[in-house]
């Protein structure tokens, strides 16, 4: 897929492994080494970090709602994040036809 990033820019340090379920372990652990992702991949890791950031603010202890939806958006709003959700949406709905010249 056409500008993909690697896992690093969109899995942010800010978050950590332990916030991560085993599932998400696993993705990251399958895609980490990639130089490319899919979209599908991209798309999936946004989820992962956007509910790990989210398992991180329940958690008890410091909580910061500031920091918690700046990451949050930070992720979500990744450019490549946004290209990768634009070119699936295209995908799952194409434009419709323009109308044929002929009659019925």
């Amino acid at each position: 897929m056409p500008g993909c990033k690697t896992v690093p820019s969109v899995i942010d340090s800010t978050i950590p492994a332990e916030f991560l379920t085993p599932e998400a372990r696993t993705l990251i652990a399958r895609v980490k080494h990639k130089s490319d992702l899919s979209d599908k991949e991209l798309l999936m890791l946004a989820m992962v970090a956007a509910q790990a950031a989210l398992a991180r603010y329940y958690h008890p202890g410091h909580r910061s709602a500031d920091e918690t939806l700046n990451l949050i958006g930070h992720v979500l709003d990744h450019e490549d994040v946004v290209a990768a959700l634009f070119r699936q949406i295209k995908m799952e709905d194409p434009p419709e036809a323009p109308p044929s010249i002929a009659g019925p």
